[in-house]
């Protein structure tokens, strides 16, 4: 591999950490889609995914 300033292997490691905290985020948002299938309440949700409660609602509204 051929030589990587400091600053670019630094803007690759920042894009690979956003990049796994944004399919975190897209993971608990399927769980939580899929826990508001099954009936389960916006605060269980919200403490089981690690999801703003408000964000919750939000993923309800659109799935109703």
């Amino acid at each position: 591999m051929p030589y990587l300033a400091s600053w670019e292997r630094s803007a690759r490691r920042k894009g690979k950490i956003e990049g796994k905290f944004e399919g975190m985020e897209l993971k608990a948002k399927e769980t939580a889609r899929n826990l508001l299938e099954m009936h389960i309440g916006i605060d269980k949700i919200a403490k089981a995914t690690g999801l703003k409660k408000e964000e919750v609602k939000k993923l309800a509204s659109a799935f109703n």
